[in-house]
């Protein structure tokens, strides 16, 4: 008997926390309105709008903190889940959010970069967002040990990567070391996702 054995499997987390309408709408408005404030930072990769200019501590502020207490015990959970060290607890130490209107995308990135972000535990919550669009890819990492053999799916600059349908009130946790991409925006409707990274201290 034959059979195939996959080795070295990533977890990603995918769950739902559905806000009250209007509690949703005023998260909304908010972001809004601290897209519109002057720019403080340089915040690569984002071709849309994205309060991470102005503000990456987006948790710090009323209107969210419900959500990010919802988020927190979904992180604790997943820390669990990963065989984490029970030593460090996670802990959120930046968050912003990004509006993409028809064609924005963000650039192919991690949230792990060094110096300059040691996180451990990243994710997306989806404010608004299309049930019908496929947006976020993560990025296989064995991508240039597959560019080194005879595959026929390794054409091109593109990473080779695997997506998934999201839609609003989704949340996405994945390992910050695990890169990932969002294609451009198909529909008319605004995608407005928030982002956040978890450090284990």
């Amino acid at each position: 008997m034959q059979s195939n054995i996959e080795l070295f499997s990533i977890t990603v987390n995918r769950s739902q926390i559905l806000l009250p309408e209007k509690e949703r709408q005023e998260c909304i408005k908010s972001i809004y309105h601290i897209c519109n404030e002057p720019p403080k930072y340089f915040f690569p990769g984002e071709d849309g709008q994205s309060t991470g200019s102005r503000d990456l501590k987006l948790h710090s502020r009323p209107q969210f903190a419900s959500l990010f207490l919802k988020i927190q015990e979904r992180v604790e959970a997943y820390w669990k889940q990963l065989l984490y060290t029970t030593e460090l607890h996670p802990t959120l130490f930046d968050s912003w959010a990004n509006i993409h209107t028809k064609g924005n995308w963000t650039m192919q990135h991690c949230h792990n970069d060094g110096y300059w972000g040691s996180s451990h535990i990243s994710g997306v919550y989806y404010v608004n967002k299309n049930i019908n669009e496929v947006d976020i890819e993560f990025i296989d990492p064995l991508d240039m040990i597959h560019r080194l053999t005879p595959a026929q799916n390794m054409m091109g600059i593109h990473s080779k990567a695997t997506s998934f349908q999201t839609q609003t009130g989704d949340l996405v946790l994945f390992p910050s070391w695990l890169s990932h991409r969002v294609n451009k925006n198909k529909f008319d409707e605004d995608r407005i996702a928030i982002s956040f990274n978890f450090k284990g201290i």
